[in-house]
């Protein structure tokens, strides 16, 4: 039986950082690997953009990324190296319903939702600007009529929020119309709703109990994150380091649980190693 350690990084501003991603972090985590530990990839993001992010990782460091396991959508989807579903699960159709008749009714937020095949905009009331979001949109998601989501296996409900003064207000009344149905984690400009009880640290417990039945008992979970919804990952790691240019919550979650602050991923791993 093996011992490896596990990393469990975020993506959106811990790994990729301005669009970039520094060659010294993504040696790191290769050198983490080759040292026989694990890597995972913990991102917000849908199977279909976790995979293109992870692409275009590797091309702008010109290190060759292949994380062990990439969890996405806010942990309601696991997959293995080779890109295999391993656990995926959805928002229950009513919940899907119910959250895009409230949020298309709204001027301050877009709504978009993620199946394990692709990302779908439904409601985007900052439609003309000249944004990244919208510059995104384009590229990446497909329109549709917000009333089509019904009939879409949704795993998450991405809801853009410029406004951050409004995003723990809205999230909460979000979590009140579904009666517990649904969670809603933050991240940086971001909501995303998801079924009740999963959240990245969910995907974390998950995570180690299909390696304990592959027989791999891990000596040590290490997860690295910069935004809210990293602080659950946080809450099931031996260790934890927080951004340190991260969202406030964040920093102090990593270090109230004993976890520390860091400057990037080249910086953990050597701490670890």
């Amino acid at each position: 039986m093996s011992h490896p350690m596990l990393l469990v990084t975020d993506l959106d501003g811990t790994l990729v950082r301005e669009r970039d991603v520094d060659p010294r972090d993504a040696r790191a985590l290769l050198r983490w690997q080759e040292a026989g530990n694990l890597l995972a990839v913990a991102t917000g993001r849908s199977v279909t953009l976790a995979r293109l992010a992870v692409a275009d990782a590797s091309a702008a460091a010109e290190v060759a990324l292949r994380p062990d396991f990439v969890i996405c959508a806010s942990g309601t989807t696991l997959l293995d190296a080779d890109g295999q579903v391993l656990r995926s699960q959805t928002i229950p159709p009513r919940e899907v319903t119910r959250a895009v008749e409230y949020l298309s009714t709204r001027q301050d937020c877009a709504v978009v939702v993620t199946t394990l095949e692709g990302d779908y905009l439904l409601h985007n009331p900052f439609a003309g600007r000249e944004d990244s979001f919208n510059r995104f949109a384009a590229s990446f998601y497909t329109t549709i009529p917000a009333q089509d989501a019904a009939g879409l296996a949704v795993t998450s409900m991405p809801v853009r929020v410029p406004d951050d003064a409004l995003a723990g207000a809205l999230a909460a009344e979000l979590e009140r119309r579904s009666g517990g149905a649904i969670s809603v984690p933050r991240s940086i400009q971001y909501l995303d709703l998801v079924p009740a009880g999963q959240d990245k640290g969910a995907a974390v417990r998950h995570l180690r109990q299909v390696l304990a039945e592959r027989g791999v008992t891990l000596s040590r979970t290490v997860a690295v994150g910069d935004s809210w919804n990293d602080i659950p990952m946080f809450a099931v790691a031996d260790h934890a380091y927080a951004m340190a240019d991260g969202a406030a919550g964040a920093r102090r979650a990593a270090l109230e649980g004993g976890g520390s602050l860091t400057q990037g991923l080249a910086d953990v791993v050597d701490c670890e190693l």
